[in-house]
Protein backbone atom coordinates (compact mmCIF):
# COMPACT_ATOMS: atom_id res chain seq x y z
CA UNK A 1 0.00 0.00 0.00
CA UNK A 2 1.42 3.15 -1.07
CA UNK A 3 0.31 6.83 0.08
CA UNK A 4 0.65 9.21 -2.44
CA UNK A 5 0.50 12.75 -1.46
CA UNK A 6 -2.52 14.28 -3.17
CA UNK A 7 -1.31 18.25 -3.17
CA UNK A 8 2.28 18.81 -2.75
CA UNK A 9 1.84 22.13 -2.05
CA UNK A 10 0.02 21.60 0.73
CA UNK A 11 2.17 18.70 2.24
CA UNK A 12 5.61 21.18 1.86
CA UNK A 13 3.80 23.86 3.26
CA UNK A 14 2.81 21.95 6.47
CA UNK A 15 6.53 20.04 6.59
CA UNK A 16 7.76 23.60 6.62
CA UNK A 17 5.38 24.59 9.14
CA UNK A 18 6.52 21.69 11.63
CA UNK A 19 10.00 22.37 11.35
CA UNK A 20 10.32 25.85 12.11
CA UNK A 21 7.83 25.25 15.26
CA UNK A 22 10.13 22.33 16.34
CA UNK A 23 13.29 24.74 15.89
CA UNK A 24 11.74 27.59 17.71
CA UNK A 25 10.60 24.88 20.10
CA UNK A 26 13.89 23.66 20.85
CA UNK A 27 15.43 27.32 21.14
CA UNK A 28 12.81 28.27 23.39
CA UNK A 29 13.98 25.23 25.31
CA UNK A 30 18.00 26.23 24.63
CA UNK A 31 17.50 29.36 26.14
CA UNK A 32 15.52 28.35 29.21
CA UNK A 33 18.10 26.42 29.83
CA UNK A 34 20.84 28.87 29.57
CA UNK A 35 18.64 31.25 32.10
CA UNK A 36 18.39 27.90 34.10
CA UNK A 37 21.98 27.62 34.45
CA UNK A 38 22.73 30.63 34.75
CA UNK A 39 20.85 31.40 37.93
CA UNK A 40 22.25 28.26 39.36
CA UNK A 41 25.61 29.30 38.74
CA UNK A 42 24.96 32.85 40.14
CA UNK A 43 23.35 31.65 43.32
CA UNK A 44 26.34 28.95 44.14
CA UNK A 45 28.54 32.43 43.65
CA UNK A 46 26.53 34.24 46.12
CA UNK A 47 26.21 31.12 48.71
CA UNK A 48 30.01 30.42 48.12
CA UNK A 49 29.35 26.95 47.19
CA UNK A 50 31.82 24.93 46.23
CA UNK A 51 30.94 21.99 43.45
CA UNK A 52 29.05 24.92 40.95
CA UNK A 53 31.94 27.53 41.16
CA UNK A 54 34.71 24.70 40.56
CA UNK A 55 32.68 23.95 37.50
CA UNK A 56 32.23 27.35 36.10
CA UNK A 57 35.72 27.86 37.11
CA UNK A 58 36.46 24.63 34.59
CA UNK A 59 34.39 26.26 32.02
CA UNK A 60 36.15 29.28 32.15
CA UNK A 61 39.39 27.75 31.99
CA UNK A 62 38.05 25.80 29.02
CA UNK A 63 37.09 29.06 27.36
CA UNK A 64 40.65 31.00 28.08
CA UNK A 65 38.86 33.83 30.12
CA UNK A 66 41.24 34.61 33.01
CA UNK A 67 39.84 37.94 33.50
CA UNK A 68 36.57 36.15 34.52
CA UNK A 69 38.23 33.42 36.29
CA UNK A 70 39.61 36.25 38.84
CA UNK A 71 36.66 38.04 39.41
CA UNK A 72 33.74 35.57 39.90
CA UNK A 73 32.23 37.50 42.29
CA UNK A 74 31.64 40.09 39.15
CA UNK A 75 29.79 37.61 36.88
CA UNK A 76 26.92 38.84 35.77
CA UNK A 77 24.18 36.56 34.60
CA UNK A 78 24.96 37.67 30.88
CA UNK A 79 28.49 36.97 31.21
CA UNK A 80 28.19 33.47 32.63
CA UNK A 81 25.63 32.51 29.70
CA UNK A 82 28.60 33.80 27.67
CA UNK A 83 30.51 31.35 29.12
CA UNK A 84 28.12 28.42 29.24
CA UNK A 85 26.18 29.24 26.17
CA UNK A 86 28.63 26.27 23.49
CA UNK A 87 28.81 23.66 26.12
CA UNK A 88 26.28 20.40 26.84
CA UNK A 89 23.43 22.55 28.87
CA UNK A 90 21.63 19.45 30.10
CA UNK A 91 25.39 17.74 31.47
CA UNK A 92 26.11 20.90 33.07
CA UNK A 93 22.13 21.13 34.85
CA UNK A 94 22.34 17.40 35.54
CA UNK A 95 25.91 18.02 37.71
CA UNK A 96 24.47 20.76 39.72
CA UNK A 97 21.10 19.13 40.24
CA UNK A 98 23.32 16.51 41.41
CA UNK A 99 25.39 18.75 43.50
CA UNK A 100 22.46 20.18 45.00
CA UNK A 101 20.79 16.70 46.05
CA UNK A 102 24.10 16.49 48.17
CA UNK A 103 23.83 19.92 49.94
Amino acid sequence: MTNEIQNTDEYEKKKKKIIFLAKAMANKQHNEYLLSLAEKFCEAIEKNIEKPIAVLKQLIQANAAPAYYRNLSKLTKEDIIEIIKDKNLVNLLEQLDGNESKH
